[in-house]
């Protein structure tokens, strides 16, 4: 069997959590592909397959990019905090 490689917006929408309007903005902007039989712009409109996965990969974001410390897999400081001469506490990492 053949597998689909043109697909709805609302399929699209199953794959890329996006709505209805970011998909045609993402159409617009050439982020995916369209097919249209009836001629550019007029409905029905279809998403190229390979164009999604395209698009995937090209949002998909390696782990040490992160710039949210919590989603980072950057080592952990650790801070060690001792007490000075004078018995203040000073912070050191």
């Amino acid at each position: 069997m053949c597998e689909k490689r043109l697909l709805r917006i609302e399929e699209v929408m199953q794959i890329i959590p996006y709505s209805k309007s970011k998909i045609y903005e993402l159409i617009r902007n050439g982020r995916l592909k369209a097919a249209c039989p009836n001629g550019p712009g007029k409905k029905p409109i279809f998403v190229i397959k390979e164009s999604i996965e395209k698009y995937i990969e090209e949002i998909t974001v390696d782990p040490d990019d992160w710039k949210d410390p919590e989603l980072a897999r950057a080592q952990i400081q650790r801070r060690i905090i001792s007490k000075g001469r004078n018995g203040h506490r000073q912070e050191s990492s």
